[in-house]
């Protein structure tokens, strides 16, 4: 039974790791279209916050590790893998909304 839970456990993590990686790419492609619609005062201000939401999601993702790190049980290791994915979605979901945003002009 213990091999079983291992086996899901690993399996959720490799799943939101993949999760993560996609979100990434999608994140980083939506903020090169933003960057090339954008008018130059705009662009300077999104990459100002696109460099300060990276100290905050390095920052955040370290809180999450300490506090997982202290849990007991294996449950919390694909719990901080999907909190890790989760804050890489948020972040390419507003841009993508601003995008769309910005093409509705």
């Amino acid at each position: 039974m213990n091999y079983i839970r291992n086996s899901f456990v690993s399996l959720v993590c490799i799943f939101s790791m993949i999760a993560e990686e996609q979100w990434d790419k999608k994140l980083n492609t939506t903020y090169q279209s933003l960057k090339k619609r954008m008018k130059a005062d705009e662009c300077s201000d999104l990459i100002a916050a696109q460099i300060t939401w990276i100290s905050y999601r390095d920052a955040q993702t370290k809180s999450l590790e300490t506090t997982h790190e202290k849990m007991e049980g294996t449950m919390w290791i694909p719990i901080h893998a999907e909190m890790r994915m989760s804050i890489t979605k948020q972040r390419a979901q507003l841009l993508e909304n601003m995008l769309h945003n910005i093409t509705m002009k």
